[in-house]
């Protein structure tokens, strides 16, 4: 028996932990990557996408998830190198991914004609201290993706 990470409208489940993929992870707590590990997850580190290129981890990412019907991108925006955008985060951290390559993630994702759903979380104006830059980044990036 799988097992299921969200139960909703009486069908269970509704996503599979070999279905989720983690793209750039670069700071975690123990208790996430027990997670990741105990349940599956595909995960593609950081320091392994610059390792074996982002292109390799992204047609590899794609065709694992060739069977599955739909995508719900959720996008972090502290996948973002603060050190080239801003840290308008809740959590900035160095050594994330720079603005073309967050479009080239999601034009790839989007490309399957499989994404059904797309959330942007974690922008904080109040500690960007470029203003408002992380949100204005990231609404560009948006742009930039759907609007090709």
């Amino acid at each position: 028996m799988k097992l299921g990470l969200k139960n909703l409208g009486g069908v269970a489940p509704m996503i599979y932990p070999e279905d989720l993929i983690y793209f750039g992870p670069r700071s975690t707590e123990d208790e996430e990557e027990e997670i990741i590990r105990e349940l599956g997850i595909t995960c593609y580190w950081m320091h392994e996408i610059h390792h074996r290129s982002l292109e390799s981890c992204l047609a590899e990412s794609i065709s694992k998830m060739s069977d599955v019907a739909y995508f719900y991108i959720s996008f972090d925006v502290d996948a973002f190198d603060c050190n080239y955008v801003s840290d308008g985060t809740g959590y900035p951290v160095s050594d994330g991914f720079k603005i073309y390559e967050i479009i080239e993630i999601l034009e790839k994702f989007i490309d399957t004609r499989k994404v059904v759903a797309f959330e942007v979380c974690e922008i904080n104006p109040l500690l960007d201290t470029g203003g408002n830059e992380m949100a204005e980044v990231t609404f560009d990036v948006i742009l930039n993706t759907i609007d090709r």
